[in-house]
């Protein structure tokens, strides 16, 4: 498995308040199954790629990229697939039972309020947010090479609170519009090989602009996108039919069985026929 993950605990900066921050920024499929946070609110933050997000009623969340999304405190919840999906990913979870030196019980009960009114939503990141995440995590790759890392850390993660109470602070905007015309299209068109041409032209702009705003909206190419949409339809026909892989891979538009077996490991982390073979005692995937 390919790619890198960091992982901090609050009380080694003396930020008792944040549980666990972390990021980690993978090309495979990485194991997430079922868990829960009993007293802690869960913010994960995606830079790059996408995340499909699983709870325990069956309902399913998509968190496009340059997004931060919300899970509340003790909601079941796992990937979708029993996978976090390659992608860039930060990630905080929040004790609101736990004291801070910083931030007032106030401060605090009014980011645990609108952590609340807004959970289960992916919300665009604001320019600020966005800028310190990128900042924290180029100072978390330098790996103690300087003498104030711990310092710098402290200060970047606290700011990286200031900026989520920021961002919750501001009206929601209109979002996700060219994401949502090409995504319709694409459900409809999934058999096909669709192009970046066909996309732009169902949201009526240039194949420049439209591929400039779908990766904004997205964080991902529109190809990707497409990619991931028809792994998606196709896992689920694994499950529901006895059809042979191949057939299946031909029928979503893979070239060979050998190029899709590659794609679909990296995404889901085992071959389509282990898939199979697993679905039968306890699924590593959707139920």
């Amino acid at each position: 498995m390919s790619g890198k993950r960091y992982e901090f605990t609050g009380k080694a900066f003396d930020i008792p308040f944040i549980h666990k921050i972390g990021y980690q920024a993978y090309n495979h499929a990485v194991p997430l199954d079922f868990h829960q946070h009993m007293s802690g609110v869960e913010i994960t933050i995606v830079l790059k790629g996408s995340a499909d997000w699983l709870v325990g009623d069956g309902r399913r969340y998509r968190q496009p990229g340059n997004t931060l999304f919300i899970m509340p405190e003790k909601l079941n919840h796992k990937g979708s697939g029993n996978v976090i999906f390659p992608c860039h990913l930060c990630w905080l979870i929040l004790d609101f039972n736990a004291a801070d030196l910083v931030f007032s019980d106030k401060m605090l009960q009014s980011l645990r309020g609108r952590l609340k009114e807004q959970a289960l939503q992916s919300l665009l990141l604001t320019p600020g947010l966005r800028k310190i995440l990128e900042q924290t995590v180029a100072t978390i790759k330098r790996k103690r090479l300087s003498p104030l890392y711990h310092k710098e850390l402290q200060i970047e993660f606290y700011a990286i609170i200031l900026e989520i109470m920021e961002q919750l602070r501001q009206p929601a905007s209109p979002r996700f519009s060219v994401l949502r015309r090409a995504e319709e299209y694409i459900e409809h068109n999934l058999r096909k090989n669709i192009s970046v041409a066909e996309l732009a032209g169902a949201c009526q702009l240039s194949e420049s602009h439209f591929f400039i705003r779908f990766k904004e909206e997205s964080g991902l190419t529109p190809l990707d996108f497409v990619l991931r949409k028809k792994l998606g339809a196709v896992e689920q026909r694994l499950r529901e039919s006895s059809r042979s892989i191949t057939e299946i891979a031909f029928e979503f538009g893979f070239s060979s069985s050998q190029y899709f077996a590659v794609i679909f490991k990296r995404y889901f982390g085992c071959s389509p026929g282990q898939w199979r073979k697993q679905k039968g005692r306890r699924s590593l995937f959707i139920q």
